[in-house]
């Protein structure tokens, strides 16, 4: 690819990978835009999470995971998911949405740990004849989706929580095009 460089001299692109500083171009000035479009040899903006809706994202993700073998609990689908729950959860592919949810919420908020999603996942429980109050939803769960993403290298631990791996982050960016395109 030509860009326009220092004093209007166009100048060559590199072949695509991935720079850690815009310093690391040494090609002249470019718009920071030019710089994070990260262009592919066709020209076009690649697609990421942020493009696709979040529903078709997670189901895209979810039927890759089951693909891939994620291994699934003996107790899912026979625990409800919290306390704010009348009954355990229906659908058979429970366990691969929440895992592609999960992995969703760590490549938006870049680190997401077991509380932070359990006040996420959380709902309002019903008391009776008393206001009804969020109470958050069961740790267990949750946390062995984080395991079992670690284990298939998707995810790592972080200081304070859990982030998605290159490998994670690829996985969900090529369901998000798939969507697109």
């Amino acid at each position: 690819m030509v860009f326009p460089g220092k004093k209007g001299k166009k100048v060559e692109m590199p072949p695509l990978q991935r720079f850690k500083y815009i310093s690391d171009l040494n090609i002249g000035t470019y718009s920071i835009q030019l710089f994070r479009e990260k262009a592919t040899k066709t020209g076009e903006k690649m697609v990421r999470v942020f493009d696709a809706e979040a529903n078709a994202l997670i189901a895209k993700a979810a039927g890759k995971l089951k693909e891939m073998g994620i291994e699934k609990p003996g107790f899912v689908g026979l625990v409800k998911t919290g306390a704010h729950a009348e009954r355990p959860p229906e659908s058979e592919d429970f366990w691969y949405t929440r895992c592609a949810s999960l992995m969703r919420q760590a490549y938006v908020n870049s680190e997401v740990g077991t509380h932070r999603m359990r006040r996420h996942y959380g709902g309002r429980k019903n008391f009776g004849v008393r206001p009804e109050h969020h109470v958050p939803a069961g740790g267990s769960t949750i946390r062995k989706a984080f395991q079992a993403l670690e284990k298939a290298g998707l995810m790592e631990k972080a200081p304070k929580g859990r982030k998605l791996t290159a490998k994670g982050a690829s996985l969900l960016d090529k369901s998000a095009s798939e969507l697109k395109g």
